[in-house]
């Protein structure tokens, strides 16, 4: 029994971080009392520490036959088990001791976590729940129960465990970076803003955080500080030769001027091309942390992307590997998926549920490929076509190129490409034997395997090829079956809003993010134009963005040498930010204003065109060359009534003052507006013209 006596010290050496050491006591000790079990159970955990977990696990396997009713010898059997990712074993082990002793609160955690792990979510859920009802400061277990609800669409419930892991341990920076995720999600981008700051703070070398932070920075509009978070994010996570691509696409929300958005443009153009002058290398299955796909916002920067984008399109091509599709098979009948990642799935249902509920089932299989978990959960309430399909597609590139392409598609009809990484890199690998951009995205692609962009003959001007690299499909119809907006029967009047009664109200109901330099000149000549006017925008959901457009109106319209009804003192009173509305209380909105001011460069899509064509509220529009300058003229085209289309900017402006003070004038438009307006809504035709064009296409294949 002497060595028994070296077990205390053995454990003295453990204690103190001497694996080597306190292995050889066990070692000792076991030799000597091989029934010792505990014995037999540290020596498995020491070699687990070292890396030895088969062997690890085989000790306390022996220490459990000595001890069979021991709850911890299972409960670090799991832990090795899942050092291993014997996720299973791991659960079996946890299981156990969990039988053993119901009220052992870190093997329910366990268990949960190895549940979660094999993908058995409500199940994991329950566990961490029964961890902290038996574990009420178990902040840990808090913080694991909100990672799973927020990695499952959930971010409302995971924001309150998030928020009780930080009340009790207020420095537990992991939980301040994913409340701040969770509260992104909920679009409470400022409060967001706040955890991530606190985060890095407490820990600055957590550089998710840094990374979710930059970011955020970036989003809030606020430039400067999240291009140098990225810079340093980029630096320590991967200091490597794409870094300075990523850097370059970070683009302002809100510019200066045009000199501006002329500058960046030029650096990323040089930048591009410096790029594809070098041999690089690109990871796949990282590509959906890296950031490198086109930023967003440059369509909103009122250039043409064409070179832009086809020079990305140029230099993906050449690292991107193909993927191999399932053999072709022929199809029962033609195999049609349209492609919607996650976040954008509620401007696809309001642009494209009609198609898909109207579309020839008996002519076409169709499939909408969505994001998992919850692509196909938000959809569904607004595709009523029950022969429609789902396809759900991780977040990870590589993994869903794999499951698109193995379900032998004929077409893919992508509804955006480019505002996110994966709809802008799954089109990369032609995963269908036709593919197809269309105008949810009204921008080309770039893109050499995007075959066609379809669109409409209003849409595009006469040169309008030029500004595809795919080919450009000119319907004869909008191409959209979109259901006419509710306009509440019963409205509230103006000053429910916050908003003078008794004059002229002039409403730019658009994304800030289009609201170019050039626009600014518009709102000053019609505030000078009409003295008693008053324009109304809405906030952005990001604060410091609607801060920074508010300044740059400040400086672009208040001139001391103009008239004095444009003093810093009037202008605070005669330019409104109202707060973010529900989709009733906006289409009142809109229905109460006199006149609606369309965006230059990057016009209101159908929603907006839309919406304000269902209330019989007139808009005001300047179509340019570019597609995304054109769906508010085209929408007037349709329904015949052109009068608010302008020719340049001084027509801009005097058709809005018209159409604003001129009430018989405004009623009468008003009128003709919404007695033409069924011309826009549920249009069959457009249907049966995108059926139409996926029948030709696919008699080619």
């Amino acid at each position: 029994m002497q060595n028994h006596q070296l077990f205390p010290q053995a454990q003295r050496l453990h204690q103190q971080g001497q694996l080597i050491e306190a292995e050889q006591l066990y070692r000792q000790v076991v030799q000597v009392a091989p029934h010792y079990a505990e014995a037999k159970h540290m020596l498995g955990i020491v070699c687990s520490q070292q890396n030895r977990h088969a062997e690890g696990a085989n000790w306390i396997l022996q220490a459990i036959q000595k001890q069979p009713a021991h709850p911890p010898y299972y409960n670090n059997l799991g832990l090795v088990y899942a050092k291993m990712n014997n996720w299973q074993g791991a659960q079996q082990a946890f299981r156990a001791a969990t039988r053993l002793a119901p009220q052992f609160a870190e093997a329910w955690f366990n268990l949960a976590n190895a549940t979660k792990s094999l993908h058995k979510i409500d199940e994991a859920l329950r566990y961490y729940k029964k961890a902290v009802k038996l574990a009420p400061n178990h902040a840990k277990a808090m913080y694991n129960l909100g990672n799973t609800l927020l990695e499952n669409g959930k971010p409302k419930s995971a924001r309150e465990w998030f928020e009780k892991a930080i009340k009790i341990q207020p420095n537990y920076a992991e939980a301040h970076n994913n409340l701040g995720s969770a509260l992104e999600a909920w679009n409470e981008y400022d409060k967001a803003v706040k955890h991530y700051e606190k985060a890095v703070e407490l820990k600055p070398s957590f550089i998710d955080a840094v990374k979710n932070l930059g970011n955020a920075y970036t989003r809030h509009g606020n430039y400067q500080k999240g291009y140098a978070l990225m810079e340093q994010y980029l630096k320590q996570k991967y200091n490597s030769a794409w870094d300075e691509l990523i850097l370059a696409g970070i683009s302002p929300i809100i510019f200066e001027d045009t000199a501006a958005i002329e500058a960046y443009q030029q650096n990323l153009i040089a930048t591009l091309q410096k790029y594809l002058q070098q041999n690089l290398q690109l990871d796949l299955s990282t590509l959906h942390e890296r950031m490198l796909e086109p930023s967003a916002n440059l369509p909103y920067q009122g250039k043409n992307t064409k070179t832009i984008k086809t020079l990305y399109g140029q230099l993906f091509n050449r690292y991107l590997p193909e993927i191999q599709r399932t053999k072709a098979i022929q199809n029962a009948k033609p195999h049609i998926g349209f492609v919607v990642t996650n976040g954008h799935e509620g401007v696809f249902m309001k642009c494209m549920a009609g198609i898909l509920n109207n579309m020839d089932s008996k002519r076409f299989q169709i499939t909408i490929v969505c994001s998992l978990p919850h692509g196909e959960q938000k959809l569904r309430p607004a595709i009523k076509n029950p022969q429609v399909k789902y396809l759900g597609i991780p977040k990870e590139l590589d993994q869903s190129l794999n499951i698109i392409a193995r379900t032998n598609f004929d077409i893919l009809h992508y509804w955006e490409i480019g505002t996110d990484y994966q709809n802008y890199f799954l089109p990369f690998f032609r995963l269908a034997k036709v593919q197809c951009a269309t105008w949810g995205w009204p921008t080309t692609s770039g893109i050499p395997q995007l075959d066609y962009f379809l669109s409409c003959e209003l849409l595009e001007s006469e040169n309008a090829n030029e500004h595809y690299s795919e080919q450009l499909i000119r319907f004869k119809k909008l191409p959209t079956y979109y259901y006419r907006p509710p306009v509440p029967a019963q409205l509230e009047p103006i000053e429910s809003f916050g908003l003078p009664s008794g004059v002229p109200i002039y409403l730019c109901a658009q994304n800030l993010r289009k609201i170019h330099p050039d626009f600014d000149q518009l709102v000053k000549a019609i505030l000078e134009k009409d003295e008693k006017g008053h324009i109304v925008f809405i906030q952005d959901s990001h604060s410091n963005v609607t801060r920074l457009l508010q300044e740059r109106l400040q400086r672009n319209l208040v001139n001391l040498q103009d008239l004095t009804n444009l003093s810093k003192e009037n202008l605070s009173k005669r330019i409104h930010f109202l707060e973010r509305l529900s989709a009733e209380r906006y289409l009142n909105l809109v229905a109460k204003a006199d006149v609606i001011l369309d965006t230059l460069y990057y016009t209101g899509g159908a929603n907006t065109a839309y919406d304000a064509i269902a209330a019989g509220t007139p808009y005001v529009t300047l179509p340019s060359e570019l597609h995304r300058s054109r769906f508010g003229a085209a929408a007037y085209q349709q329904i015949g009534v052109t009068d608010a289309i302008a020719e340049n900017e001084t027509d801009y402006v005097e058709k809005a003052v018209k159409i604003a003070n001129d009430k018989a004038y405004r009623t009468e438009l008003s009128q003709r507006i919404l007695d033409h307006a069924h011309k826009v809504f549920e249009d069959r035709e457009a249907v049966r013209e995108l059926e139409a064009f996926f029948g030709r296409i696919c008699q080619i294949l």
